[in-house]
């Protein structure tokens, strides 16, 4: 999964999906590792050719399944696919994939290795927009949300079959 960004923060997860052996219905999932550049802090914007090489190093001799992208990353899907990587367009339905990914928390149908340090720190701050709820508006503030929204296209988009689009 990808959240796209070269002047901000560019996020990556590897997943591994597990056998229901509980027979909910629903598989488990694991982060097994991440990848997390701020542009911003850094001081130095990568294009989308250094991070297609960036890209094939951090995944070493993994072959992934599909790459989820979000639907508006254009030149990326271009660049991974010209790669050879299979791309998805992932559901960008924010709340409803917010939801999706609370439950598989809570359920403990979604884990994440220890290593994901930056997942960890992002979940630890994510937070709502207290004067959309005031108008009782559900919506995310769009800070520190690049490693959730990249485990919410993996994971929301894949409980929904996986295909919302190939691209």
């Amino acid at each position: 999964g990808c959240d796209y960004g070269t002047s901000t923060v560019m996020s990556w997860g590897l997943y591994a999906q597990l056998p229901d052996l509980r027979r909910t219905g629903t598989p488990i999932y694991v982060k097994v590792r991440e990848y997390y550049y701020d542009a911003a802090k850094k001081k130095v914007q990568k294009t989308d050719a250094e991070f297609v090489e960036e890209f094939k190093r951090w995944l070493g001799e993994t072959i992934p399944w599909a790459v989820y992208v979000d639907p508006s990353a254009a030149s990326w899907k271009v660049a991974l696919m010209r790669a050879g990587y299979r791309v998805l367009n992932a559901n960008n339905d924010v709340i409803n994939g917010i939801r999706h990914v609370a439950t598989m928390l809570s359920t403990g149908s979604f884990y994440m290795d220890r290593s994901c340090v930056n997942t960890e720190k992002e979940y630890a701050s994510y937070c709502w927009d207290p004067a959309a709820q005031r108008l009782g508006q559900d919506k995310v503030l769009k800070e520190h949300d690049h490693t959730c929204d990249t485990d919410r296209y993996v994971l929301y988009t894949s409980s929904l079959g996986g295909l919302t689009g190939v691209y």
